[in-house]
Parts: structure tokens; C-alpha cells; sequence
């Protein structure tokens, strides 16, 4: 990805919300089950060895009124040493302060479960998630063992390497099934797991970026239905005719849902007008690419190609993040409102669309 000697900065823009944030790192342990994903896998001897259950790594942003602690790392250095990454990103600071012994609010707006895409940790989705919990948003941030790139044990300290990934796309698409599925008994057990503590989960969303958006949607549209919203971060296509692959867009009509779409995949979400439902939304914003709604945006040269005219990061991140925050506004409200979609000056508007039923 780059070369360890590179020095980069991660110029993340200031927290928009009322909020700060703090922010943790743990490892749950499903022992009703194996890790079956292992079988496609190098396993990494410090992590892996003789486990015979699942790990669900966590990152946990939680909004806070206190603003008096250390802030937390960008990355830990054995994640940075594993990648090849510059050697600064595991001194870099983030903007989220680090989870000691201080209370985060009692009643959030809502509770969040964020999925990663395929091949890439939630730890790579620092600027995304910091901005939306600073507006009061409780996020639970899953990085998928052999789903989500090279997944940090944070018990351990140590590393569960990313599989290597099929080319053809039959094969791939029938991993990314696999995937998924494992994926839904993750929020299931989480979901449970949490049950059990004091936290308010009346208003609860799913939130995912590409494979994770799919997962995030299935969960949903199939297995929980008590989800209050599902936001969907240009996550599987539609081809006109049905549903290609599942979690691209939900079947169940009355399911609250945001979809945004990026340019990388101008062909794709075909999506008629008999596939919505009266809350479901599809924002296409141009001059984006699928890895815009990650860290990557931020990161010299892994976004696009040479050439591509592509949004600078700020702007783009903008775009992403007051369209997610108009929807999560508007669901987590005690009283269902319309939703007040972002409005900029008319260069900027002309930049994004948007698509519900008519």
C-alpha cells in the first residue's frame, strides 16, 4: 500500500457535531461457534491458534460531554507494521479521546452497528464514524475476521490476515455470500450481547460500506425487524430485472432505507421505480469513488485514477456524511418527520441526486 518509510499526515476536518467522542477497541468471543471463514485463511499463529469459536472485533465510538483525556492513535503500530503502512500512522491522532473511566451519554439518539467493505478493517473509517458520533450517535464498528482486510485483535495484539480473494466473479460472488451470512450471526450475537447492559436500543440502525452495506441491508430485510433504518454505502447492484446479489437493496418495502451510490459504478442500481418503498432513498453522487467513504479519500493516490476528476476530500466527505446525518436525524427522532435532505449552493447541488417514490 505504501512504502514504510513514507511519512503521511491524515488531515481528518474538525467534528461537525456537539459532541466529543471517545473511542475503544475490544474483542468479543462467540464460543456457540467455529470461525468457518478460517478454512480460506493463513492463520496467524499469535491470533488464531487453537481457537475453536469466532472473534468479533469492535471499535466502540461513544459520544461524551468530557473533553479532558488524551486522544486515541490513528492506527496500533503492529497494524501499520503488518501493512507496510508509514511509520507515523500509529502516532497520528485521532479525534476521539481514549475510553477510560469517564461516562458517555446516557441515552444516545440511537444505537449504530457499522460493517466495513470487503478487504478493508472499520478501523479505516476513523473519519466517517468520529463525524456521525459527535452528533450523539452510539456506533458499534465490526471488523469481520477474513472479511475485513487484516482484522486487529486488540486482546492479543496481534493480526488475522485477510484471505486471498477469487478473480472471477462467480466464484467471488459466491465467497461474499459466505461472508455475509457469517456477518449476520456476528450482529446477531452482538445484538444479544448488548441486551444485557443498560443501553438503549429503541432507535437502532445498520450502517455498512460496500460488502458491509449488503450485509447490513440483509440483516435487516430478513433477519431483524425491529431495525429502525439501514444506510447502505454503495454496497451490491441491482441489474433492472431483480436483485443480483443479496443486500443491494432490500426487498421489504416498509424498511426505512438510504442507499448512496458513487461514479465507480455508473451502470449499476437500475433500480425501477417499483422497487421502492415510501421511505426508501437512493442518492447518487457523482465525481466519487467506491473507496471515497473510507479513510482512503484522505490518503494520497489510493483514491481513483490518475487523471479521474474526482471531488477533494473534504467536499466529498461532506456530501457522504450530511446525507447520512439528514437520514439519521429524521429516524431517530421520538416523532416520524420528514427527512430535511442537505441543500448547498447550486454547483454543489448539481454534484449529487436523489431518487424515492413518487
Amino acid at each position: 500500500m505504501f512504502g514504510s518509510s513514507f511519512a503521511l499526515d491524515v488531515p481528518f476536518p474538525a467534528l461537525s457535531g456537539q459532541f466529543a467522542v471517545t473511542s475503544q477497541t475490544i474483542v468479543l468471543k462467540d464460543h456457540s461457534r467455529t470461525d468457518v471463514m478460517s478454512k480460506y485463511g493463513d492463520k496467524s499463529p499469535e491470533c488464531s491458534a487453537n481457537e475453536n469459536f469466532r472473534r468479533i472485533p469492535l471499535t466502540i465510538y461513544a459520544p461524551t460531554n468530557t473533553h479532558d483525556h488524551r486522544p486515541n492513535k490513528y492506527l496500533p503500530k503492529v497494524l501499520t507494521q503488518f501493512m507496510g503502512l508509514p511509520e507515523n500512522m500509529a502516532s497520528i491522532e485521532k479525534r476521539s479521546f481514549e475510553m477510560n473511566e469517564f461516562t458517555v451519554l446516557e441515552k444516545p439518539k440511537a444505537v449504530i452497528f457499522f460493517s466495513p467493505g470487503l478487504g478493508i478493517s472499520s478501523l479505516f473509517y476513523t473519519a466517517l464514524l468520529e463525524e456521525v458520533a459527535s452528533h450523539g450517535y452510539l456506533i458499534f464498528a465490526f471488523s469481520h475476521p477474513y472479511m475485513s482486510g487484516n482484522v486487529y485483535d486488540a486482546t492479543k495484539n496481534c493480526i488475522v490476515p485477510m484471505i486471498d480473494l477469487p478473480i472471477e466473479r462467480n466464484p467471488l460472488v459466491k465467497l461474499l455470500g459466505e461472508m455475509i451470512e457469517e456477518n449476520i450471526k456476528d450482529f446477531s450475537f452482538v445484538r444479544n450481547f448488548l441486551s444485557k447492559y443498560k443501553i438503549d436500543m429503541k432507535k437502532f440502525f445498520m450502517m455498512g460500506h460496500s460488502g458491509g452495506g449488503m450485509s447490513a441491508t440483509y440483516y435487516c430485510d430478513k433477519f431483524d425487524s425491529n431495525c429502525t433504518g439501514v444506510i447502505n454505502l454503495d454496497g451490491g447492484d441491482i441489474n433492472g430485472i431483480g436483485i443480483e446479489v443479496d443486500g443491494a437493496w432490500p426487498v421489504d418495502k416498509k424498511l426505512s432505507f438510504l442507499k448512496i451510490h458513487s461514479a465507480s459504478f455508473p451502470n449499476l442500481d437500475r433500480i425501477q421505480d417499483r422497487d421502492f418503498g415510501e421511505d426508501q432513498y437512493l442518492v447518487d453522487i457523482k465525481r466519487i469513488d467506491h473507496q471515497t467513504f473510507s479513510d482512503k479519500a484522505f490518503f494520497p493516490g489510493m483514491v481513483g485514477h490518475e487523471g479521474d476528476d474526482l471531488l477533494a476530500p473534504f467536499l466529498s466527505q461532506l456530501l457522504i456524511n450530511e446525507h447520512v446525518l439528514s437520514f439519521l436525524k429524521a429516524r431517530s427522532s421520538s416523532k416520524q418527520r420528514p427527512i430535511e435532505w442537505p441543500s448547498f449552493d447550486n454547483e454543489i447541488n448539481k454534484l449529487f441526486t436523489k431518487r424515492h417514490l413518487k
